[in-house]
């Protein structure tokens, strides 16, 4: 499965919370909220794109594979 990283590289960038991400990167908050709390079940190609601007990152940095059992971030390899 999937997951975003988006509230642990906003948290590290001093982006506290779904409304300030939401202004930073003009994505809607109903949006930024689902995808802060990891309710986002799928993520168009342009709302990546204004998160990695206004996370100063690469699409790689917030997109993460993890085992279909886990529930926390754990990368496979």
């Amino acid at each position: 499965m999937i997951q975003l990283r988006v509230k642990e590289l906003a948290e590290k960038r001093g982006i506290g919370n779904p409304f300030s991400l939401s202004k930073e990167s003009g994505v809607a908050y109903a949006n930024c909220y689902k995808i802060w709390n990891n309710q986002q079940k799928m993520i168009g190609l342009d709302t990546l794109d204004r998160l990695c601007d206004a996370l100063g990152c690469q699409p790689g940095e917030i997109l993460v594979k993890v085992s279909a059992g886990s529930r926390g971030v754990k990368k496979v390899t």
